[in-house]
């Protein structure tokens, strides 16, 4: 995991399980991102991590995936969720039980769902919700971009 996250830059790989990668191991590398997501603050392999939701509302996201290089999905997530998992630092091995908000609920749900056999596609509403990037881009960007404006005023 370390090789691979590595070879692509910390800040180009948001997160990895062991599974992408060849082991059966309940291990994912989480790269955490300053608030605007913008810089990398630090990475970290979170060991046997487990989530439930802290809430019933729900966020709308568009998810990449590198076990699907080529597709994109529009998925609906927990907005917040309860996260219990042991963090290791490089040096520490930390227990930690913390709640995360909105965009790390949805990205730690993606990998620790992909621990548990579950892709992005498989919370598809709609087989329309899923797109190859080159159609992303063209048709439903702008689709998605009008739904979060509408309810970004409500």
């Amino acid at each position: 995991m370390a090789a691979t996250v590595a070879k692509y830059g910390i800040g180009n790989v948001a997160g990895i399980s062991a599974p992408q990668v060849g082991y059966n191991k309940r291990i994912l590398y989480y790269t955490e991102f300053d608030r605007d997501n913008q810089k990398v603050k630090a990475g970290y392999f979170l060991f046997n991590p487990t989530y439930e939701k802290t809430t019933e509302k729900m966020i709308t996201s568009i998810e990449p995936c590198m076990s699907l290089p080529d597709l994109m999905g529009v998925v609906k997530r927990y907005k917040s969720v309860r996260v219990k998992m042991i963090k290791y630092d490089g040096t520490n091995f930390t227990p930690v039980d913390q709640e995360f908000h909105n965009e790390e609920s949805r990205f730690l749900q993606h990998e620790i769902d992909r621990l548990d056999g579950r892709l992005f596609v498989d919370l598809l509403e709609s087989p329309r919700d899923l797109y190859y990037m080159d159609e992303f881009k063209e048709y439903a960007l702008p689709k998605l971009q009008e739904i979060f404006k509408a309810k970004a005023v409500q």
